[in-house]
């Protein structure tokens, strides 16, 4: 084959290439148009063109199955993750059994109201806290201080506990659990727990939901950020956007995928992606907050939720 035969074949191919692409392209464009709606899933907003990728809309999440998950939510300060995390679980709050709430500061407990107090940590470590009782033989109030266990001990012991009932009762007899970790920065060093490691790559043996609330995806050690079975991005800086295209499908380049989401999330907007399906949903949850309320109940073990 001499050099001109080889350029032509080249160019042949280069054109079927080409051919091909083009077909899978428009062949994915029908398969979008005609696709069935989930339930949640609302029409695009006006003046916005169906993409090629598999983008959706919906006002908060459709209705997914969200036990035994690991979910992120990336975002610059007061951009919406919290105001739409309580909206999500103002939805999905009955497919759990009992959760877990941990919050660097004790302010941002009040963001997590729906949730009963004693639930709630807003300390990692275990901690002392001074309490009276009565001497049973002088009868007089003392003072003592005994150590609390932090947020740490309370995970270790859900899933010991969790562990123990899946091999004795099996995973269909075992609760389903959901953990909230907001605002971790500067209090947990996610590299070098070594929990999280387990929790990354363990989630389903244990029935639990991970949720971790943070302002950068960077700050996620390796074997979490690069196993979440979904993402939920907020506004934040062009440098993490750029950063996080290479966790995420379907987009050509970086600038693109970045004005994609800096679009979305304008307005406390935000961009859910699902991994698994490798679907962009675009939501933007309802200025009110939500009005509920959880309750555990022992006696029936397992989480009621109670509008208010």
């Amino acid at each position: 084959m001499n050099a001109d035969d080889l350029f032509e074949y080249t160019k042949r191919m280069e054109d079927k290439i080409k051919k091909e692409q083009e077909e899978e392209r428009e062949k994915r464009k029908e398969e979008i148009k005609n696709r069935p709606k989930m339930k949640g899933e609302i029409d695009p907003p006006e003046n916005i063109e169906e993409e090629e990728l598999n983008v959706r809309w919906t006002k908060v999440a459709p209705a997914m199955d969200w036990r035994k998950r690991l979910v992120l939510l990336v975002g610059s300060q007061e951009t919406g993750k919290t105001h739409w995390l309580n909206h999500l679980f103002n939805d999905i709050a009955e497919q759990f059994d009992y959760g877990v709430v941990y919050c660097s500061s004790p302010d941002s407990a009040e963001d997590y109201d729906w949730i009963d107090g004693s639930n709630i940590w807003s300390e990692w470590n275990d901690f002392p806290e001074e309490t009276t009782f009565i001497d049973p033989i002088t009868s007089k109030r003392k003072k003592i201080t005994l150590m609390k266990p932090g947020f740490y001990s309370t995970m270790m012991t859900i899933l010991e506990k969790q562990g123990k009932t899946v091999k004795e009762n099996g995973k269909e007899n075992t609760p389903n659990i959901f953990m909230i970790i907001d605002d971790p920065m500067g209090r947990i060093n996610f590299r070098t727990e070594p929990i999280f490691q387990v929790i990354a790559g363990q989630l389903r043996k244990f029935n639990i939901t991970m949720l971790i609330v943070a302002q950068y995806l960077f700050y996620f050690a390796p074997w979490l950020r690069n196993n979440p079975h979904r993402i939920a991005f907020f506004q934040n800086t062009e440098d993490d956007l750029y950063k996080a295209k290479g966790m995420v499908m379907g987009w050509p380049t970086k600038k693109e995928w970045a004005e994609f989401i800096t679009t979305m999330t304008r307005k406390f907007g935000g961009v859910l992606y699902d991994r698994a399906t490798r679907t962009y949903w675009c939501f933007r949850a309802p200025p009110e907050k939500p009005k509920f309320r959880l309750k555990f109940y022992q006696r029936y073990g397992r989480l009621v939720k109670e509008k208010l």
